[in-house]
């Protein structure tokens, strides 16, 4: 339990710093702040990645954090086989989940580039 609070220490240390130093890297001279990337998509198909580009890195997320979890529950089913069953299965439709929004964010790429805007790059 010692080791588990001091890798979350850790890890919100880490946390604290990185989170600042990353908005403060979107501050350009005086303190005028640079448009973040995207955001001069204003065409439909630009428009539709943008989204699909928030709403799978947010799913992206979920299941880089589930398979972390299912790592932690692997790792304390202390022989158990029914735990060690759960957390293989979570581990497996987390890893499922990256390949489905991995998958996902190609389709609509190809369909926006074909569709909207009538090339195939």
């Amino acid at each position: 339990m010692i080791k588990i609070k001091k890798l979350l220490t850790i890890l919100t240390t880490l946390g604290a710093v990185a989170i600042p130093s990353i908005t403060l890297a979107a501050v350009n001279g005086w303190g005028t702040v640079n448009k973040p990337a995207g955001i001069e998509n204003t065409d439909l198909g630009g428009i539709i990645v943008n989204i699909t580009n928030w709403v799978l890195g947010f799913v992206a997320i979920l299941a880089v954090l589930f398979l972390i979890w299912g790592g932690l529950q692997y790792l304390t089913a202390q022989g158990n086989e029914e735990q060690v069953e759960k957390a293989k299965n979570t581990i497996t439709y987390a890893l499922l989940g990256l390949v489905v929004a991995g998958i996902a964010y190609a389709a609509v790429v190809v369909i926006v580039n074909v569709f909207i805007k009538g090339t195939f790059t």
